[in-house]
């Protein structure tokens, strides 16, 4: 919904890694489209207000490396989402990824994710949220507000059980 470039997106269940998340990214042309299996933890600490998800690649049988689809490897990933006072919130992404994986890949598309990309994602995600009237996860729903913040965002959230699913997909 909010990233015109993901294709799809799968949770993969695997007995010796966990679950693992699968997704594939259509590319402008001439590049070939890509796709990225990962193991990721996220930790959540409420005193902090401070939500963190780590991933890294992973190679495993249950999702194969398919014709004309490049692998992409991501050494590390680290999203910090981090809740402030007055309903603001910041973000920050950490991403290492071998040199290798820019091979090929024209200038100005590096240059887009270098500078771009992050702030782009992240204005398409809450555009999204506010399309969809998602309501507030209720994991996350009290951190760093007071009762009188906590109170209005859930006046102002849809009724009970719409947009729900959707929400706990965005978190």
């Amino acid at each position: 919904e909010w990233s015109p470039t993901l294709e799809s997106h799968q949770q993969i269940y695997t007995r010796d890694q966990g679950y693992l998340a699968h997704q594939q990214y259509k590319m402008p042309w001439p590049m070939a489209p890509r796709d990225v299996l990962l193991s990721c933890e996220r930790k959540a600490n409420a005193r902090e207000g401070v939500l963190l998800s780590e991933c890294h690649s992973v190679e495993h049988e249950a999702a194969p490396i398919k014709d004309g689809v490049v692998r992409l490897i991501l050494s590390s990933t680290r999203w910090r989402i981090e809740a402030l006072p007055d309903e603001r919130t910041r973000l920050s992404l950490d991403l290492e990824m071998p040199a290798s994986m820019t091979v090929g890949v024209p200038k100005y598309v590096v240059k887009y994710c270098q500078r771009s990309s992050l702030r782009d994602s992240v204005t398409q995600l809450i555009a999204a949220a506010k399309r969809l009237r998602l309501p507030p996860h209720e994991s996350y729903l009290k951190w760093r507000r007071t009762r009188q913040q906590v109170a209005s965002a859930t006046r102002r959230s849809p009724p009970t059980g719409v947009g729900a699913s959707a929400s706990r997909l965005l978190l």
